[in-house]
């Protein structure tokens, strides 16, 4: 019978890797051989999932999902077993344990995911280590990216997700270090090991001994740091990530540190190689990138010694199952300034492996990919100062970085930052749940409730949720009466988000009178503060942006454009280039200019609002998706390009249905409606039927 009451549910299936052991002799989840065999493994993976019967283990390997299976077997189950689940993509490695080796190694030899036949524990144990230590490490993330040779989407959407990434990094690297911080990171893994006894004892041991001055000591041992940390990094979770902050800071401190005892002020080169497996797409990437940047994005181990770094690779061991043997060369510059990185072997837990460690975010440039002999392949990487000149060239990203450090994280920023790039991230949800959250920590006269409740009731108003969006704005002014002088800047932002509600709500002459006190404030902040000009300028935009589109719901257009106008003007002199400001500016622009009859006017906007989001949004925003429908009519109508037009609908369509955007934030059904009525103009009258179907299904 299986142990239907498992230690791992489907629902809560949240692990990378897990195992999966069929074998009769297991009776029920608290036998002492389970017990016993629980322990061997438990410091590898976050459970154990048994199984007695080959029907119900068998369902339960189909419902779950972005998981890799390591599946212990018995001789006799497996026999039956393997030769129909062998082939899912899910189902990484196989291992058979049984008492009659000889006999299994025979039939054994035709599957190539069998990793081998046991009959002793230790030995199994060793085995399956070895293979987590090595799928944990095939998860190598990085990202691409240059300023040239790429065709437009693609560069801009890498660009956004390397600006964003190296922007929050350096948020979290920066905010407070409070015991807040360590009690969040503890109750995270405390929550995530819930079951594993091996991995909760060591969360005990770090909650009450660990010290800043430990940090590389806790990441290299194979614990729960190592293996939740660089998790959230690979999956870019950045909700999981800001829980990790107090760990995070504590190691770049003590890379930095040791940096500025081996390397700083040092000459020459130094080169380093990394063992690695690879899926072979991935390394395919690498190779047709040959001469672009990459960002690793998490921290990362090399070594002085090549030999070291070959017995990482796999040897080509896996390649009959699409895993790619690859060593990485790396030279770095010492005289070129980067992320702090250092030789770390006096203080790692594993010795003699001569371990260098890269901080999160290291840039290099990819030299070369080569196929060095039958089984591995060499990747050269660099950094020089080459390459720090090719990043620099990038005017665009490198001055929206420069902007947001400098205008958004300054040198003491607010953990309510972090809920803020989210939102210009167009991470609606993560945002929500972030200030969610953090309204349950801050005490209830912390003075940043009120700026809480403002950003958090912007977030309900973008999500759709109007009532709460109220009631948090209401809530915002509640605390900000009594911390905040009635001219403080924070009542410019309060009245610009209760106008924008009104705005959503039709009510455009509500909006008006608030952004006129939005005004008044403004006026008021810049006679005591004459020195922040950028800041009154950039809000004086955001106002008259408001007022146009109030104008615009009192079918007054050319007033509209005239506000519009006055607040592109501002944005233009006072924010870095393709700053995400001015996605909206010429979007709405683009808007009234089509209410105009102006369609030349209107798609030149278009198109400019949609190339400055792909540079900024991270590719699921609704946003984008509106973008390519106006931008496509428009084509079709003014120039009669078809397959202009055709590429802007797929897009459009590929956005909302592959990235699953709440409908709640737009009508799903006027999309298809629109798609319909531009393939019927077009003359495909099979695709508009497709759009009617799933219009009809909505």
């Amino acid at each position: 019978m299986a142990s239907s009451e498992g230690l791992l549910s489907e629902s809560n299936c949240l692990e990378d890797i897990i195992i999966i052991w069929l074998d009769e002799t297991i009776a029920n989840p608290d036998t002492i051989l389970l017990s016993q065999r629980k322990n061997l493994l438990l410091s590898y993976v976050k459970a154990i999932q048994p199984f007695t019967n080959d029907s119900a283990c068998m369902k339960y390997i189909a419902n779950i999902t972005d998981v890799h299976i390591l599946f212990i077997v018995s001789g006799s189950h497996g026999e039956k077993i393997v030769p129909i689940i062998h082939d899912l993509p899910k189902l990484t490695f196989i291992y058979i344990f049984c008492a009659d080796k000889n006999k299994h190694e025979i039939w054994t030899k035709q599957f190539n995911k069998i990793r081998g036949v046991f009959n002793d524990d230790l030995l199994l144990s060793i085995k399956v280590k070895d293979d987590v230590c090595s799928l944990v490490n095939i998860n190598f993330p990085f990202g691409l990216f240059d300023s040239a040779q790429r065709s437009l989407q693609e560069l801009s959407k890498e660009q956004a997700s390397f600006m964003w990434f190296q922007l929050v990094t350096e948020l979290l690297l920066r905010l407070p270090h409070t015991p807040d911080s360590k009690a969040e990171m503890v109750t995270e893994c405390h929550s995530h090991y819930k079951e594993n006894g091996v991995q909760l004892e060591k969360i005990t041991i770090f909650e009450n001994t660990y010290q800043a001055c430990d940090a590389i000591k806790w990441y290299t041992e194979n614990t729960f740091v190592f293996q939740l940390f660089n998790k959230a990094f690979r999956m870019q979770d950045f909700d999981v990530i800001f829980k990790y902050r107090y760990f995070l800071v504590d190691l770049f401190n003590q890379l930095g540190s040791l940096y500025n005892q081996q390397f700083k002020n040092r000459q020459g080169y130094l080169t380093v190689y990394r063992g690695q497996r690879m899926y072979r797409e991935e390394l395919m990437k690498l190779k047709h990138n040959v001469g672009h940047l990459i960002s690793i994005n998490t921290f990362f181990s090399a070594s002085l010694s090549c030999s070291v770094a070959a017995n990482f690779s796999g040897n080509g061991e896996d390649l009959s199952i699409g895993i790619e043997s690859v060593i990485f060369d790396i030279e770095v510059d010492l005289t070129v300034s980067c992320r702090p990185f250092a030789n770390i072997d006096q203080l790692s837990c594993i010795k003699d492996e001569c371990e260098v460690l890269f901080s999160v975010g290291t840039i290099f440039r990819i030299e070369s990919v080569e196929l060095e002999t039958d089984a591995i392949w060499l990747v050269k990487l660099t950094w020089t100062n080459e390459c720090s000149q090719q990043l620099t060239k990038m005017n665009q990203l490198t001055g929206l970085l420069d902007f947001y450090t400098g205008h958004y994280i300054g040198d003491h920023p607010s953990v309510l930052t972090f809920g803020l790039f989210l939102s210009k991230m167009g991470c609606l949800q993560q945002a929500k749940r972030f200030y969610i959250n953090l309204r349950k920590i801050l005490s209830t006269d912390h003075p940043d409730r009120g700026v809480l409740h403002n950003n958090l009731g912007e977030i309900m108003r973008k999500l759709g949720y109007f009532n709460q969006a109220r009631h948090h704005f209401e809530r915002a002014i509640e605390y900000c009466i009594d911390t905040m002088s009635i001219f403080h800047p924070v009542w410019a932002v309060i009245h610009s988000n209760l106008a924008l509600l009104h705005l959503t709500l039709k009510r455009p002459k509500h909006a008006l009178k608030c952004y006129h006190c939005a005004l008044l404030v403004i006026s008021r902040f810049r006679d005591l503060n004459a020195n922040q000009n950028t800041y009154i300028q950039e809000s004086k935009a955001t106002v008259y942006h408001g007022m146009g589109s109030a104008y615009i719901l009192l079918d007054q257009p050319q007033k509209a454009v005239d506000f519009y106008q006055k607040a592109l003007e501002i944005e233009l002199k006072t924010l870095p280039q393709d700053h995400p400001t001015l996605i909206d500016t010429y979007n709405e622009l683009g808007s009234v200019n089509l209410r105009l009859n102006e369609w030349t006017k209107a798609l030149e906007k278009y198109e400019e609002s949609l190339r400055i989001a792909q540079h900024n949004l991270l590719g699921s925003d609704w946003k984008l998706v509106n973008l390519h429908i106006n931008v496509a009519a428009l084509i079709y109508f003014v120039t009669g390009n078809k397959s202009k037009t055709l590429v802007h609908c797929s897009q459009a369509l590929q956005i909302m249905e592959q990235s699953k955007l709440p409908s709640i934030s737009c009508n799903r059904m006027e999309v298809y409606k629109s798609l319909a009525n531009l393939y019927t103009h077009i003359g495909l009258g099979p695709l508009a039927f497709q759009m009617w179907e799933r219009f009809i299904e909505e």
